[in-house]
C-alpha cells in the first residue's frame, strides 16, 4: 500500500512541471530547449532573448530548491 502511495506522489511530482508549462505556454520555456529551438521562437517573435534569460535564472532557482 505504501509503494503504491509514493508511486502515485512521484508521478504528480514529476507531472506538476508539464501542466505548469503547457499552461503558461511552451514558448515561455523555450529554455528546456535547443539552442536552434530558441532562436526560432525568437525569430517568429513568440518571446524574446531577455525573457528566455529571466525564465533560465527562475528555472535555475526552482531546480535547485
Amino acid at each position: 500500500m505504501i509503494l503504491i502511495l509514493e508511486c502515485i506522489v512521484i508521478c504528480f511530482i514529476l507531472f506538476l512541471p508539464c501542466v505548469v508549462v503547457i499552461a503558461n505556454g511552451i514558448h515561455n520555456e523555450a529554455v528546456l530547449f535547443e539552442k536552434d529551438v530558441q532562436e526560432r521562437v525568437i525569430q517568429m517573435g513568440l518571446i524574446t532573448k531577455e525573457e528566455i534569460d529571466r525564465n533560465r535564472k527562475l528555472f535555475n532557482k526552482e531546480a535547485l530548491t
